[in-house]
């Protein structure tokens, strides 16, 4: 296994509003330092080689870009934003008895300013930042070539963003990547305040990863949704006691039998908890959190439950076990966030149902899936429309009455 190799390559600033190149030479190597080592991902077990082209101006236009070999032709790379992220060269071994390297990039941090409509009112000093992205690949398009939701979102309402969300990652790393969000905000000088809104997705990957190591468990839980879908036997004390995790919140007391569920629910719940709790320590009063995408329109998951678990029975059947399985999983998020409103009743928390748009639009809507579990442009558009009603609706009053004025103002 070869060690982490980083390699920094200088290339001049060409905006204009960056003149003075000596102060910004010695934070060019700072910032590469504290991206470097702060990347939350050990590669040198991977035998990965790591390059870095620091922070450059790739377009004559402000357009800062750790991205090496990639071609500037995205449309949101036209809008300004400046992206850092980590190209990964990861062995691979082929039918030619030979190593061979397929490249992989994840963003690390993107900041993409703009002048926000919204800034006259929400905003009383000028370098507040309007939005924070952190997540899994579903915010980062660098990782899957297409601009997420909430970076489609945060423009469509001329929001000034930085996008610290990392292809692959779950809900355990995201104090690192908020601990990458203030580096760049010092970086930046902008500040993370009560005017931000935090678009958080994570927890689909803490699922993903629990697949093989919990499949015995998994089975045990579609076999509890398949007996519970029968609503005339849930009268009976066994069927209840069999099929706990379904009707039981997360807080309970766990009965007899593993569950996959359980300890994903327990694990995301408890990160998602421990992340609110440090943003709201920043002053953070408003996000924008997403449900888990796992839903019967999901191609991953009709595969691995409609072709393979539950295979003898059809697919007609695997689609219910699934839609089940995202009522159980949303239970699990409101639940948590039911005891973020009661610890933290100055934070308005709201609850984007991914998987009810997901339904909604993945089966009936040609081109919606990049791939088994990541939409394509068009979902992902579909999605910000979705998003963008629950960002612009008027809150409940008694949650309105105790955010701080001037907090939630993008609806006045």
């Amino acid at each position: 296994m070869s060690a982490l190799l980083v390699k920094r390559r200088e290339a001049p600033f060409a905006s204009a509003q960056h003149q003075s190149a000596e102060p910004l030479q010695a934070k060019r190597h700072e910032m590469c330092r504290a991206v470097t080592f702060d990347t939350g991902i050990e590669l040198s077990s991977f035998g990965c080689e790591v390059e870095w082209t620091p922070y450059s101006d790739m377009k004559g236009e402000g357009a800062r870009s750790w991205l090496p070999w990639r071609e500037m032709e995205r449309e949101e790379d036209k809008d300004g934003a400046y992206a850092y992220y980590l190209e990964m060269r990861i062995p691979l071994f082929n039918f030619k008895i030979k190593w061979g390297f397929r490249r992989k990039k994840k963003n690390l941090v993107t900041w993409t300013p703009r002048e926000s409509r919204f800034r006259a009112v929400a905003h009383t000093q000028p370098r507040d930042l309007d939005a924070l992205i952190m997540g899994d690949s579903w915010c980062d398009g660098i990782d899957t070539g297409c601009t997420g939701w909430p970076t489609r979102l945060a423009a469509q309402s001329g929001l000034s963003e930085i996008n610290v969300a990392q292809g692959g990652s779950t809900s355990a790393d995201l104090p690192a990547q908020l601990t990458r969000a203030l580096e760049a905000c010092r970086y930046e000088h902008v500040r993370i305040c009560e005017h931000t809104i935090v678009l958080l997705h994570s927890g689909g990957n803490d699922f993903l990863y629990l697949l093989l190591p919990c499949l015995g468990s998994l089975i045990m839980d579609i076999a509890r949704v398949a007996l519970w879908r029968r609503t005339s036997l849930r009268g009976y004390a066994w069927v209840r006691n069999f099929c706990w995790v379904l009707h039981q919140p997360l807080a309970a007391p766990a009965r007899g039998g593993g569950s996959c569920f359980r300890r994903g629910g327990v694990r995301i719940r408890d990160n998602l908890y421990s992340c609110l709790s440090e943003l709201n320590q920043h002053g953070v009063t408003k996000v924008i959190l997403s449900g888990l995408p796992i839903c019967s329109a999901m191609p991953l998951a009709r595969v691995v439950v409609g072709r393979g678990l539950c295979l003898l029975f059809g697919m007609r059947f695997a689609e219910g076990i699934l839609e089940e399985m995202a009522s159980v999983l949303t239970s699990f998020i409101q639940e948590m966030l039911a005891t973020v409103q009661k610890d933290f009743p100055e934070m308005d928390v709201r609850f984007f149902d991914e998987a009810s748009s997901l339904t909604r639009y993945g089966k009936c809507t040609p081109g919606f899936w990049q791939d088994g579990h990541h939409p394509s442009d068009i979902g992902h558009s579909l999605l910000a429309q979705d998003a963008a009603e629950v960002m612009h609706a008027r809150p409940p009053s008694k949650a309105r009455a105790a955010v701080p004025k001037g907090a939630w103002d993008l609806y006045e």
